[in-house]
């Protein structure tokens, strides 16, 4: 009988203990985050020499270097477009000699086995337009300038030049 006294009192202080917990005020927090966007550039050479030619001439020079810099490791890919010059074809551009086409025409080959023709529409809606695609934080992609001097049709002599763009897409 002794036991069954000690436990009643115990059960009693646990459930006076439950009963005394009484809600509060309460207090909300909001929790603010940006999200920013993947930072990467695009390093070129500046300027190209592709040297001299006569009339009549195919020249591949050598291979130039773009190296693409990301902060985090993300899908992008580069295109190129016709800043000076004046398009030909979705592939080619003419080399200008001041404001006249010089008879000398430009293409960007892509440096692999391929060695296909780059797109210079600066397309930016389809990654089949687009080179130098991976999602490496860095990475080195080479192309090959491809001239080409026209052996008809009128020629401006002397320097003649164009001018391309490089944009990174995030895919």
């Amino acid at each position: 009988m002794k036991k069954f006294l000690l436990a009643v009192p115990m059960m009693m202080c646990v459930g006076s203990s439950q009963a005394a917990l009484v809600k509060g005020s309460t207090a909300d927090v909001t929790f603010n985050l940006t999200v920013q966007p993947p930072s990467c550039t695009v390093q070129t050479p500046g300027s190209v020499s592709l040297g001299s030619m006569k009339i009549g001439q195919t020249k591949e020079n050598t291979a130039m270097s773009l190296t693409v810099n990301c902060d985090v490791a993300v899908p992008t890919a580069l295109s190129a477009s016709i800043v000076t010059g004046t398009k030909k074809n979705s592939t080619t551009v003419a080399l200008m000699n001041g404001s006249s086409e010089s008879g000398a025409t430009l293409q960007l080959l892509d440096s692999g086995n391929s060695k296909q023709a780059l797109d210079l529409t600066g397309a930016s809606s389809d990654l089949t337009y687009m080179f130098c695609k991976d999602s490496a934080t860095q990475r080195t992609c080479k192309v090959i300038p491809k001239v080409t001097t026209s052996a008809t049709g009128s020629f401006a002599y002397g320097a003649a030049s164009a001018a391309l763009r490089f944009t990174i897409y995030y895919s």
